[in-house]
């Protein structure tokens, strides 16, 4: 386990890496526990990971009281461990999943004002918190993910097949580990609602204090219990209406494979066309600007002319030539 940043100190369980049972049909899980060993020190939480679309996380972030400690339970989806299983275990072992648990110190006023705001206040207040906080303040843990096959004795919970099952694991309440102060009443927070977009779903967890049995505690839990009521339906709704997207998507994306090629043929033939008018044109061109050449270029003085008409030769002074030419051997 790698670790860097502030002096706080928080510890995980597992402390190196994640194990995830792969099987078929299945969706595995591995639970990691993040423990607050201080006794006076709230500290605030994050989960990261280098696979966003494969991984789904609850909570993503939180808070946690002194001596408290929060369990983030960590879904494989069921198409990649699907994946996952068809690769051999060599290069299984080559993957490089990673998860970043991030951790912050916080003050007692700002975990008392959480317990009086509704859940969305909450993962407001905490995405502001983390945007705000400096980098030498925060505290960085790295852990590898392991994926093996078959069951893992005393490790993650059992397996998520169903869409319903997940939804449930998703929103039910997670129980709160460790116990307040015996003769204080502060609060400890071990979870906070958080949301991950980096798949297009939320994942939320709930807000769970450990304080006295008040009315207001009564009062919250009903209230707490009427949004997961709310949320599970709604996050059901969102579910089914991926799947119709996805179908949607693989639709367009076929019929835009076709087009493309329909494109392609087109632009092939258009070039095609233009090559051979192109090819036209330059002919045309050559033959009148020959033509015209032709036409406006003068004769040569010394060009040979049409032979002029003979001209007639007395016949006396014809048989003159002849009988001199064979006086002097001249004659053929």
């Amino acid at each position: 386990m790698n670790s860097s940043g502030a002096g706080h100190l928080i510890t995980l369980e597992p402390a190196d890496s994640l194990s995830f049972s792969l099987s078929t049909n299945s969706t595995p899980q591995a639970a990691l526990t993040i423990s607050n060993p201080s006794s006076v020190e709230n500290v605030a939480f994050k989960v990261k990971t280098t696979r966003p679309m494969r991984y789904l996380v609850r909570p993503n972030q939180g808070v946690i009281g002194p001596n408290s400690s929060a369990t983030v339970l960590v879904i494989l989806q069921q198409k990649d461990c699907d994946e996952l299983l068809r690769l051999d275990q060599a290069e299984r072992q080559l993957s490089n999943d990673k998860f970043l648990v991030q951790s912050v110190g916080v003050e007692a006023e700002f975990c008392d004002l959480l317990t009086k705001k509704s859940s969305k206040e909450v993962n407001d207040d905490l995405t502001s918190l983390w945007n705000q906080a400096e980098k030498a303040q925060i505290s960085n843990k790295k852990l590898r993910c392991r994926f093996t096959e078959g069951t893992i004795g005393g490790g993650s919970s059992n397996d998520l097949s169903t869409p319903q099952q997940l939804s449930n694991a998703l929103l039910d309440n997670s129980p709160t580990d460790g116990a307040a102060s015996s003769n204080t009443s502060s609060v400890h927070p071990p979870t906070s609602y958080g949301s991950s977009s980096s798949n297009g779903r939320s994942n939320f967890a709930t807000a769970s204090y450990a304080s006295g049995p008040t009315d207001d505690a009564a009062a919250r839990t009903l209230e707490l219990a009427s949004e997961m009521a709310v949320l599970r339906k709604k996050y059901d709704e969102l579910v089914a209406f991926t799947v119709q997207l996805t179908a949607q998507r693989d639709t367009l994306i076929n019929d835009l494979d076709k087009f493309r090629q329909q494109n392609q043929k087109l632009t092939a033939e258009q070039t095609r066309l233009k090559r051979q008018t192109t090819e036209m044109g330059t002919l045309r061109q050559r033959r009148t600007t020959t033509a015209d050449a032709d036409a406006s270029t003068p004769r040569h003085p010394d060009a040979v002319s049409a032979p002029a008409p003979a001209t007639k030769v007395c016949p006396s002074i014809h048989r003159d030539m002849m009988i001199y030419a064979a006086l002097h051997g001249l004659y053929v």
